[in-house]
């Protein structure tokens, strides 16, 4: 077993994490389910392994499912790095990918920052901006309409945060009767 797996995962203490990202699950006991027993032992022992990281495709973020209590959450990589490996002094509550790439996990390249400097190491750093990107209206899987630029919807008397949030797939369905998509 790697030796590189300091830290515990906060709220999760059947895991740990290594500062490169991979996630190990800790041996552990359960009990067995029913009337099964084998030679008159009631529980397993489920042996501790790495766990498979995700890649969100969603949103292009790196995750994991964890368990605790029976219940099982995603969790991202980037924030479980952030927590156990790097000072937060100020409280901040976003970890930023310094350099745009969010598959990039080293964690030289991720810092704690507030929502608003997230926001705008995105706008002003990295130029992204999506009221700039195409989006394409469509009903019934037809294009009805390609705005050239985001921010153009309000042309046609749409608001632009329900269009951009449904093309980032950050909210699903459709809105005002069309689907929306970012070409």
């Amino acid at each position: 077993m790697n030796l590189c797996f300091t830290e515990t995962i906060e709220d999760y203490p059947g895991y740990l994490i290594c500062r490169d990202g991979r996630v190990l699950s800790l041996a552990r006991k359960t009990k067995r389910t029913g009337n099964k027993t084998h030679k008159g032992i009631n529980h397993l022992t489920i042996p501790g392994k790495i766990l498979k990281s995700l890649l969100d495709k969603s949103n292009g973020y790196y995750s994991v499912r964890l368990s605790r209590n029976g219940k099982t959450k995603k969790l991202y990589i980037h924030t479980l790095l952030g927590k156990a490996f790097i000072p937060n002094p100020e409280n901040k509550r976003c970890i930023n990918h310094i350099n745009g790439d969010k598959t990039d996990n080293r964690l030289s390249n991720l810092e704690w920052v507030t929502h608003w400097e997230n926001n705008d190491h995105s706008l002003n750093v990295l130029k992204k901006n999506v009221k700039d990107k195409s989006v394409v209206q469509m009903a019934n899987g037809k294009t009805i309409k390609i705005f050239p630029k985001l921010k153009d919807v309000k042309k046609d008397g749409f608001s632009i945060s329900p269009i951009g949030q449904r093309c980032r797939g950050n909210i699903k369905g459709s809105y005002r009767g069309f689907n929306w998509v970012f070409k």
